[in-house]
């Protein structure tokens, strides 16, 4: 006999309506929004199944949920609001999922979550609040992506074991063109990173966790700076596999079965790559 006890969220309900005892929530396709203080302290839930749809979690939603040990995220949300998921000791999994909205973290939203040892915030995430993760207490990493406009100067109190802001988009586009020989551009990249942005090979990463909020603006310049340098060559080596697309192409088409290949060799203009960088606004 299962001792699980299933509570389904359609957005109508009062907190009162929710079993003490409830293990597993699932929401209703229409909702939209978690009520403020929806499921604090529901000690014994273990699952929570979100829907396409829902654009928010309400101030301490599931605050004090104790059992709680994983959560995957809609792409469609926009806000965590402060306390969320607060004191979910167990929490070890959260999982963002990419999508197009901008998604603001409130404070105190995963603070205290003291078994939360790495998690990965995707470009969407805009806003990372005072003390959203106060308390982390084994948090080791944090994934971020250069579109993040703000992290406040004490996003990260007590988390006694942070080692590192890792950039892992940069990080695997810059070992494609370091695998491609493009030494010029690792010696680029190490003037333009200076000594916020530190670099082992292709890893690009931050060890100095402490002042990353106070420097994040000048942190995110560096970063978007080196993006624009990776896409820059990225968009030459795309116009030279084009070349050689065409290059072959007209080799097929020739009826002759001896053929020169620098004859029908062709080449994109100087000008119009150019003109291509140009049109993207690239100065590197």
């Amino acid at each position: 006999m299962s001792n699980e006890v299933e509570f389904e969220y359609t957005g109508k309900e009062e907190r009162e309506d929710v079993p003490k005892d409830v293990t597993i929530v699932r929401f209703h396709p229409s909702v939209t929004e978690v009520d403020d203080y929806m499921f604090m302290e529901c000690e014994q839930l273990k699952k929570v199944v979100f829907n396409e749809g829902l654009k928010k979690i309400g101030r301490n939603a599931f605050y004090g949920c104790r059992q709680l040990e994983q959560i995957n995220l809609p792409s469609t949300l926009f806000e965590v609001d402060a306390s969320a998921f607060r004191e979910c000791a167990i929490l070890r999994d959260v999982v963002f999922n990419e999508g197009p909205q901008n998604i603001g973290i409130e404070p105190m939203a995963f603070a205290r979550c003291t078994s939360l040892e790495r998690i990965a915030l995707p470009h969407t995430v805009r806003v990372i609040s005072g003390n959203t993760f106060y308390g982390c207490q084994r948090l080791r990493e944090v994934e971020l992506h250069e579109g993040v406009q703000m992290i406040a100067s004490n996003a990260f109190p007590h988390c006694s074991f942070f080692e590192s802001f890792t950039f892992p988009t940069l990080s695997t586009r810059l070992e494609s063109i370091i695998r491609a020989g493009q030494t010029e551009v690792e010696d680029k990249i190490d003037d333009i990173r200076g000594n916020l942005v530190e670099r082992r090979g292709s890893e690009m990463f931050i060890s100095d966790v402490r002042n990353t909020g106070t420097n994040w603006i000048i942190i995110r310049s560096i970063l978007s700076r080196i993006d624009r340098l990776i896409t820059y060559y990225e968009v030459k080596e795309v116009t030279t596999l084009l070349e050689l697309a065409m290059w072959r192409e007209k080799m097929d088409q020739a009826e002759v079965k001896d053929i020169n290949r620098d004859e029908y060799r062709i080449d994109i203009p100087g000008p119009v790559k150019d003109t291509i960088l140009q049109y993207l606004n690239f100065r590197v």
